[in-house]
């Protein structure tokens, strides 16, 4: 195409823009629909225990209720935003704020009495051990 010709717009760019468009208003949708967000978390397995590490930066151990059943963990409580600086406006905010709720299916049967968890250095570890007859010989 010569130099001096002006640009137009392809129609492609304006189908990008039009279908960004849709998904952020989907996104939108879906956030108020659903407020809570979901923290990244690693199931792991040993011979005697199952263990899930759940990232929780900023969330103190009291604001954290974990229940489970046999085949299920159930872990949610609530991230506080951290406190406003005066007179200072916000360019990003990446962070996810108020409640949050993961739930963890279990591959094999734990004993759920037994089950236990610590948070330390923005890390909830949960230990759920393994019924007797379920551990890795």
């Amino acid at each position: 195409m010569p130099a001096d010709l002006p640009r137009r717009p392809s129609r492609f760019v304006a189908l990008v823009e039009e279908m960004q468009l849709m998904f952020d208003s989907f996104q939108v949708s879906v956030e108020k629909r659903w407020p809570t967000w979901r923290p990244s978390m690693d199931l792991l397995e040993d011979e005697e225990n199952f263990f899930v590490l759940i990232e929780l930066p900023g969330v103190p151990q009291e604001k954290v209720e974990v229940s489970s059943s046999e085949y299920r963990l159930h872990v949610r409580g609530v991230r506080q935003p951290p406190e406003p600086h005066i007179g200072a406006c916000h360019h990003y905010v990446e962070g996810h704020y108020g409640h949050f709720e993961r739930v963890v299916m279990i591959p094999a049967p734990i004993d759920p009495v037994r089950v236990t968890s610590d948070v330390k250095d923005g890390l909830l570890t949960v230990t759920l051990p393994k019924k007797q007859e379920n551990r890795i010989a």
